[in-house]
């Protein structure tokens, strides 16, 4: 028999916007035959590489020098660099595994597995490759285009001529690897002859900022120098240091984003057009929320458009201020999404660079009620300017079974959020938000994946939201 007791406090109704947001690929972690041991790229990873009894590690051996993983560049290319040699599988059923672990706070996109092989005889190995059952990414093998893997007939290893592999991870269930995951995958070269060797081994990724699905909870428009509250019950403010400036008749960003998140004002008529603008040294941009309302909020990401329009423009430095209401901390974001402009006047108000940082992966993320927080950005630099615009913190009530979007037509609105399997769940009704009593519309609700239901607005005012029973 189910619960009928209900659980925490719910969701008054938000509209859902979805999007994922990736950066440019890179190598998050790679492993050299001449070296036995991994090279991290990518910030809060780890990697190892172990053999079996019968594979080996060949420092000696001739190693790929072709300047590739695979076919993504970026491999070393001379002895100098990395000593030549291989992991070597020579006969049977041998295993070479390469394992990274996400000790950070953020998660990880694996896009691709890559190397570079060599099958020197008739009857060398054709190795199949995995990804080990109780890890952070979908299991099973990877398939490949064996034909990439040709044999080369007894001939000795040239340094430019090793083949190149790309396993593409893309189209996996799941090829996220979340803080505190770890993936392996494995290699088992199954032959008679030997030898089959691999070099420059990558996995290729880059962060991965979850699917924003929450409202604007506040922003704030260089153009008029004042936050714009959308949550209920929060109030935010902004202020600059002595060295930092308000640029109302600067250009703005008007590319209907926050970030890339829609609903930026579009037009001089909406908000006027400026930016807030830290010309030079160390100068910061603090942007603050607090919860003065009945109810906690998740913060989900934090937006903003940036120009940096000369060389030496400052790359700002953003961080959660000690002392709040969520993780303080330096946030992490990919600096290369915000280039230098080599001195281009920021006069095309839809070039503007976006930057979404995601919060979902902070310990704590949640601003509850009576709580504050900061964002800082200190610019430094020196030379002007780092100019920001269109500012935005996004988020949804905490403590709620998801998101809910609702969509209204005529004198009715259709509320949707992701059911869980063997939940129950409620929508109530009530005309005070604070202290209203809260009224059942429907109750005993199941579903999983998207769950509709349909209420009334024919009344003058009220809320709706959704609970679960079990």
């Amino acid at each position: 028999m189910k619960d009928m007791s209900k659980k925490s406090v719910v969701i008054a109704i938000l509209s859902a916007i979805s999007m994922a947001v990736f950066a440019e690929e890179q190598v998050l972690a790679s492993w050299q035959g001449g070296d036995d041991r991994p090279y991290i790229e990518a910030e809060g990873l780890v990697a190892s590489n172990d053999l079996d009894s019968i594979s080996t590690f060949n420092p000696t051996g001739q190693g790929s020098l072709d300047g590739d993983y695979g076919t993504f560049a970026g491999a070393p290319t001379s002895e100098g660099t990395f000593a030549t040699g291989g992991f070597v599988a020579p006969a049977g059923s041998n295993v070479l595994n390469f394992t990274i672990t996400n000790i950070g706070t953020v998660d990880y996109e694996l896009t691709a597995f890559r190397f570079d092989g060599y099958r020197q005889y008739n009857g060398s190995a054709m190795p199949v490759i995995s990804i080990v059952s109780g890890g952070g990414l979908t299991p099973g093998e990877i398939p490949f285009d064996t034909g990439l893997l040709p044999q080369k007939a007894g001939v000795s290893f040239a340094a430019d001529d090793w083949d190149d592999v790309d396993l593409s991870l893309t189209g996996l269930e799941d090829n996220v690897l979340e803080a505190g995951e770890s993936v392996t995958f494995r290699l088992v070269a199954d032959g008679t002859a030997p030898n089959f060797t691999l070099d420059n081994v990558a996995v290729t990724g880059d962060i991965f900022i979850a699917p924003f699905k929450g409202l604007v909870m506040a922003s704030w428009q260089g153009g008029d120098e004042r936050p714009y509250i959308e949550g209920y019950g929060l109030v935010a403010s902004n202020d600059l240091n002595s060295g930092s400036t308000f640029n109302a008749s600067g250009q703005g960003s008007l590319d209907g984003d926050y970030g890339t998140f829609a609903g930026a004002p579009t037009s001089e008529g909406t908000f006027a057009t400026g930016s807030f603008e830290a010309p030079i040294g160390s100068n910061v941009l603090n942007f603050t929320i607090t919860n003065v309302g009945p109810l906690g909020y998740e913060l989900e990401a934090l937006h903003f458009d940036g120009y940096r329009q000369f060389n030496g423009s400052a790359m700002p430095e953003i961080s959660v201020v000690e002392g709040g209401g969520i993780t303080a901390g330096s946030l992490i974001f990919d600096t290369d999404l915000l280039p230098q402009k080599n001195g281009v006047s920021v006069v095309d108000v839809d070039d503007w660079d976006d930057i979404d940082i995601g919060l979902s992966g902070l310990t704590d993320n949640i601003l509850e009620v009576g709580e504050s927080v900061t964002f800082r950005m200190t610019a430094e630099g020196v030379a002007p300017k780092l100019s920001i615009d269109s500012v935005a913190l996004t988020g949804f009530y905490a403590g709620s079974v998801g998101p809910v979007s609702g969509v209204v037509s005529n004198e009715s609105i259709v509320m949707s959020w992701d059911g869980i399997a063997d939940k129950y769940y409620a929508v109530e009704r009530s005309t005070n938000l604070v202290s209203g009593v809260w009224v059942p519309v429907q109750t005993n609700i199941t579903g999983l994946g998207t769950v509709s239901v349909t209420g009334d607005l024919s009344f003058i005012s009220g809320f709706y939201r959704v609970v679960e029973e079990n």
